[in-house]
């Protein structure tokens, strides 16, 4: 499972490399990948996504239901997100009150610019 893992965060990062990520993050992955329940977790929860998931998002959609609390939506601007339209547009449909920003990383912004991330949540919090 390493091999697949380590290909994996390199091949979503922006770089294609394992630079971003610390060696601490790189051994958290390691550990998590190896425990036959966290991967059955992992598994569940993308199973629940393209199935359950799917059906009750179409049934609040119907019933008008959207999320009331502010929304601040952080996407990769080299990640699946950014591949599939305008996020924050995307979002709009599913909240009341969206904000958003694009950070310039891959699929892990938090590992690969940190600092963006602080430039986009710091103002919310204050």
């Amino acid at each position: 499972m390493r091999p697949y893992l380590e290909f994996t965060l390199a091949d979503w990062s922006k770089s294609k490399s394992l630079a971003a990520f610390s060696g601490a993050a790189l051994d958290s992955y390691r550990a998590q990948i190896s425990d036959p329940d966290c991967v059955h977790a992992m598994c569940e929860d993308y199973r629940a996504g393209a199935a359950i998931e799917r059906q009750h998002d179409a049934e609040d959609l119907a019933a008008g239901r959207k999320i009331q609390c502010p929304l601040h939506f952080v996407w990769s601007r080299h990640g699946f997100p950014a591949r599939t339209g305008n996020p924050k547009a995307l979002w709009s449909n599913w909240a009341s009150n969206v904000t958003g920003t694009e950070i310039d990383a891959g699929h892990f912004p938090l590992e690969e610019n940190p600092a963006s991330i602080l430039k986009a949540f710091v103002p919310i919090f204050q």
